[in-house]
């Protein structure tokens, strides 16, 4: 046969294929009397497509029986199917299509699930079970799968309904109340390749009894709500999503869902109890999340990959991430969440997120954690606005250590971090483990704006963190370092106005140091007399001026160079000379004519291009071959150089 008659063959096979289907396919009625009104004539009397009156069918499954592929079935409204099943992968299912390719269109009259038809299930019976189907405006009420296959465990899917090989999709759909004994209380799937797409659904209250997704299991949901629903588990990866797990969600609503594990087992790769509203999906977009929680990792969302504009308010999680944990984020909220852990020492709070999180754009506030980052723990911040947030667990343990009023560990980049707190019972404020970093602890800090912040024990500010381009000010600790307490490095930073039992601007524990350079300390407040603004600190290119006790404590290892403060005695390029600090814009600069202009020592990293090259402004550090002392450059800011604080 040549090419062009064998394409020819091809070709018209398809079309006859195509053509039969076309014509076999057909639209069905459903009614309990047997009559159908359409367009004001009763179907009874009604010719269909062959020529032919019929009645509506009674019967649901004996529609879906006699209906040919791509038919339409239309189902009276207020149509209730509570009888009859049949057996679908191993479990009781009262309505069934067994075709894999039936791609039958099962809808409502009016198409919506207030008013159109009910499949209900009962203790031992699931709703449906099928594939390549749609379901228009039905209601899925009670289905329950009781039975776990011996070998490849998919008879325990789907309370409600379950989905084969060739997918299926729902719209305008309600699901209450089903229960599944493994994934999906209330959608499941037998085979992992299944495309499931959801549309304008509500689940509410649906369970999964030791497996994943207390609502649905792996389906593309867009426009859901979903209500009261729970994972339930009992081993490793499971009791995960108490809403949806696996997956995709775009603009969808998560309520009281909630994620439970009784094993209680905390493991840094394996879901145990994570996501109250989501968890290991894809991707979610344009999302809320409300009062969910999870007994482990993400009281709303664990172990997502990737979302935007996620809006999470009041969940909780016991093992870590009250709001997020883990996944990338851009734009959205965490306002109010709480991590529970009280088992000191593991550091897998954070009471907004957690575990790495990746968050740009974030607002994070009014979240507790007990010990660690009320606000975040190991994650990654850009452009972030962290505030009012506590880490506090209000006992009075000795050995409770409490670190991060706003974040713990991780990174923070271009961020306001205010009025955070670090704190333990009245009585042991100002004592040890109660309180230290009440804006950061061991964190990352880059061009971050760090104020009115509290620890009730070290570093109001920040505790062990890095800073780089900072503007630390208005911090208060009820020991040492209200701006600074046990910092390896600072650069180009700002630190004003702190207040301290003593060394208000930088604390360094004995036998360590931090390394102090191209930073201004000033008008910083010791609450004990004669104590200094900073001590054990390698100081280079700074000004130590104008605070309340003495400038830097010396010590034969720790000497100054290219600095100025009060008791510099000249040696190392120092200089006790008024640097003239000017106020330009409510900013401390070097004024014009201090003789701090052009006296600081050159570093290579001056002129990288790094972000330390720059100043807070992104004015060059060096000017005519040398740069100045302090914090920036002597130019004033640019006019149009503004922090904008949410």
């Amino acid at each position: 046969m040549n090419r062009s008659l064998k394409s020819f063959c091809i070709v018209h096979y398809a079309f006859c294929i195509a053509a039969s289907t076309a014509c076999s396919a057909a639209t069905l009625y459903v009614s309990s009397n047997g009559l159908h009104d359409v367009n004001g004539v009763v179907w009874g009397t009604y010719e269909t497509d062959d020529g032919v009156a019929h009645n509506a069918y009674t019967n649901l499954q004996q529609a879906i029986n006699a209906a040919a592929n791509s038919s339409t079935i239309w189902v009276e409204d207020g149509f209730t199917v509570s009888t009859g099943s049949s057996t679908y992968v191993g479990n009781a299912t009262r309505v069934v299509c067994g075709t894999w390719n039936s791609k039958l269109i099962i809808r409502s009259r009016s198409g919506d699930w207030r008013t159109g038809a009910e499949i209900r299930g009962d203790s031992t019976t699931r709703c449906f079970g099928g594939q390549s189907d749609t379901f228009i405006g039905f209601r899925f009420v009670g289905g329950t799968t009781t039975i776990t296959d011996a070998t490849a465990q998919r008879s325990g899917h789907g309370g409600g309904a379950v989905i084969g090989l060739y997918g299926g999709t729902f719209e305008n759909c309600l699901f209450a109340d089903c229960t599944a004994r493994l994934n999906g209380g209330a959608i499941g799937r037998f085979q992992a390749s299944s495309d499931l797409v959801l549309r304008n659904c509500v689940f509410t209250n649906c369970v999964t009894r030791n497996g994943n997704g207390g609502a649905v299991a792996s389906a593309k949901c867009y426009d859901c709500v979903f209500v009261g629903n729970t994972a339930n588990g009992s081993g490793w990866d499971t009791g995960c999503g108490g809403g949806l797990s696996g997956g995709l969600a775009a603009r969808c609503v998560f309520i009281d869902c909630h994620a439970y594990n009784k094993s209680q087992i905390a493991h840094a790769s394996r879901m145990n109890g994570d996501g109250g509203g989501a968890c290991a999906s894809s991707s979610i977009i344009d999302c809320v999340f409300t009062n969910c929680t999870a007994t482990s990792g993400g009281g709303a969302l664990s172990r997502c990959t990737v979302g935007r504009n996620v809006t999470v308010v009041n969940c909780s999680s016991g093992r870590g991430g009250g709001g997020i944990r883990g996944g990338a984020w851009m734009g959205g909220s965490v306002v109010g969440c709480v991590d529970t852990n009280s088992a000191s020492g593991t550091k897998v709070n954070g009471g907004g997120c957690s575990d790495g999180a990746i968050l740009t754009d974030f607002l994070i506030s009014g979240n507790l954690s007990h010990f660690y980052g009320g606000g975040t723990v190991s994650c990654t911040l850009t452009n972030c606005v962290v505030v009012s947030n506590v880490a506090s667990n209000g006992t009075a343990g000795s050995s409770a250590v409490i670190a991060g009023g706003g974040v713990y560990g991780g990174r923070a980049v271009n961020c306001v971090i205010a009025n955070n707190i670090a704190c333990g019972p009245v009585s042991k404020k100002g004592s040890a483990y109660f309180g230290s970093g009440g804006g950061a602890y061991g964190t990352a800090l880059v061009k971050c704006l760090v104020t009115n912040n509290v620890a009730w024990y070290r570093g109001g500010g920040a505790y062990g963190s890095s800073a780089q381009n900072c503007f630390v000010a208005d911090n208060e600790s009820f020991a040492e370092g209200g701006g600074f307490a046990a910092t390896a490095s600072i650069f180009n930073t700002l630190i004003a106005r702190n207040r301290a039992t003593q060394q208000a601007g930088v604390w360094t524990d004995s036998g360590a140091k931090t390394v102090l350079v191209s930073s201004t300390v000033t008008e910083n407040e010791n609450t004990v007399a004669n104590k200094s603004a900073v001590i054990r600190a390698a100081v280079t290119n700074s000004v130590v001026w104008g605070n309340l006790g003495e400038g830097v404590v010396q010590t034969s290892t720790l000497q100054p160079a290219y600095s100025c403060y009060p008791e510099a005695t000249g040696a190392n390029g120092t200089t006790s000379r008024d640097p003239g600090l000017a106020d330009v814009q409510g900013k401390t600069f070097v004024a014009t004519s201090s003789s701090c202009r052009r006296k600081g020592l050159l570093y290579d990293w001056m002129d990288n291009g790094s972000v330390r090259s720059t100043d807070w402004y992104g004015a060059p550090r060096v000017y005519q071959e040398r740069p100045d002392m302090g914090w920036v450059s002597v130019l004033p800011p640019p006019r149009h150089s503004v922090i904008y604080v949410q």
